[in-house]
């Protein structure tokens, strides 16, 4: 069960559960502090994107759970862990119920669930008094059917209970789509791992995309970042992630979302570590779209770092190793404000149209001689299978733009794009069929 580790380490210890994506940052972090991390996987399957990013040699050991929950906080008490924090979305519910098996302060099991399935986590923040989307929860396809045309509102939103990253997410216009999306998901394994037993239908929601990043010790939240999100649909799809743009924290709308986040943690439990809050800014105010009580996905920590001086991985690990010292930063943030930027940061998610065998990443040259170019994450190898971009997955990398002015990084941001529609970002070869 334990895959290695070091004799007469004598650091205080955390606990990663899934230190995947920007979880992965987590025990360096660690590190820099003084502390020693054990790594947990949540299951023997890990999915190779996660794999990808993993740093096993940033730990003291790794225990990977084999659904024995005693035998894992056996494992663990022997190192006499301070903290338990999940790295990845796959690891919260596992997270919750270690941190509470070994008696820390934590978000508890009672919302685990709650803090996993869509569905259910609609229905506590609505319970709480907060606006949510009408949803329908749906075991076969004739229910599904029976729901949207009962609420007579077109579109509908199909996606699965519990995946991330826009996987299977499907706006649909009419009953035919609503058929075709209930069956590209219903029974089928999400990038999660897990089968989609049943589906969920929401309404759709109009309005204008945020999401608030956040750290909470005993109750009480700090704002990390608040982003604007940019979209685009796509056929057989939803939306796929177009820019995002970090924003100052200061500001009526920023106020609006910043409370309504916080109501929505509270209803949900999320007392301790991070979290990740996606809301719509509808006329009649904002909606939650979903929570995820772990870090925000994909995030490359010198852009941010560069941008506020801090990032929600830095923010976490301060209100672990030094919670007296986060206590002060959020009476702070509560007189003055949570946040502040040094230069305007842009997230560029690359969009692929091309399809074929990646052969070289030369053209990517170009992204470097724009004048607002930070650095760049998750770009598909050489040798990999580019295809058209549907969703998080399939998006060939992510490019961070820094600068003072917004003119300059909207000029970058054209370029970019119209390298992507050119084909000049990747050199492919066709792969034919069969």
């Amino acid at each position: 069960m334990t895959d290695g580790g070091v004799i007469g380490d004598d650091r205080p210890v955390a606990v990663i559960v899934d230190g995947y994506s920007t979880g992965a940052a987590l025990a360096p972090e660690f590190a820099r502090r003084g502390w020693a991390c054990i790594h947990v996987s949540s299951r023997p399957d890990i999915d190779p994107v996660y794999q990808a990013v993993h740093r096993p040699e940033t730990y003291r050991a790794g225990i990977t759970h084999r659904g024995d929950l005693a035998e894992t906080l056996t494992v663990l008490a022997s190192f006499h862990p301070r903290a338990v924090l999940p790295g990845a979305e796959i690891g919260v519910e596992l997270a919750d119920a270690l941190a509470e098996g070994l008696g820390f302060a934590g978000n508890g099991t009672a919302l685990s669930a709650a803090r996993r399935d869509k569905f259910l986590m609609a229905r506590a923040v609505a319970r709480a008094g907060l606006a949510t989307a009408p949803q329908f929860r749906a075991g076969d396809a004739v229910a599904a059917r029976d729901w949207a045309r009962d609420q007579g509102r077109w579109p509908v939103v199909v996606k699965p209970l519990n995946s991330a990253g826009t996987d299977g997410v499907t706006i649909c216009q009419t009953l035919d789509q609503l058929d075709q999306a209930f069956a590209r998901i219903h029974g089928k394994r999400n990038r999660l791992g897990l089968i989609n037993d049943d589906v969920l239908i929401q309404g759709f929601l109009q309005g204008r995309q945020y999401f608030i990043n956040t750290i909470s010790l005993a109750g009480r939240h700090l704002v990390a970042e608040i982003w604007v999100e940019s979209k685009r649909q796509v056929a057989e799809a939803a939306f796929i992630n177009d820019l995002e743009m970090l924003l100052p924290a200061d500001g009526p709308v920023q106020a609006l979302l910043a409370d309504y986040t916080m109501a929505v943690l509270d209803a949900l439990g999320i007392s301790h570590g991070p979290a990740h809050t996606e809301v719509m800014l509808t006329d009649a105010g904002p909606v939650l779209i979903e929570t995820a009580a772990r870090l925000m996905g994909t995030v490359e920590q010198r852009a941010v770092m560069a941008a506020l001086g801090e990032t929600q991985v830095t923010l976490t690990v301060d209100a672990c190793a030094d919670p007296d010292g986060f206590m002060a930063r959020l009476d702070r943030a509560a007189a003055d404000l949570p946040y502040r930027m040094q230069g305007h940061l842009w997230c560029v998610a690359l969009i692929s149209g091309q399809a074929g065998r990646i052969t070289s990443h030369q053209g990517l040259s170009r992204l470097e001689r724009l004048a607002s170019y930070v650095s760049r994450i998750n770009i598909a190898p050489i040798g990999s299978m580019l295809a058209p971009t549907v969703d998080f997955f399939s998006s060939p990398g992510v490019v961070y733009l820094l600068h003072e002015d917004q003119a300059v990084l909207a000029a970058d941001y054209a370029c970019i794009r119209a390298w992507e529609r050119d084909g000049l970002l990747f050199d492919v070869v066709p792969v034919p069929a069969g």
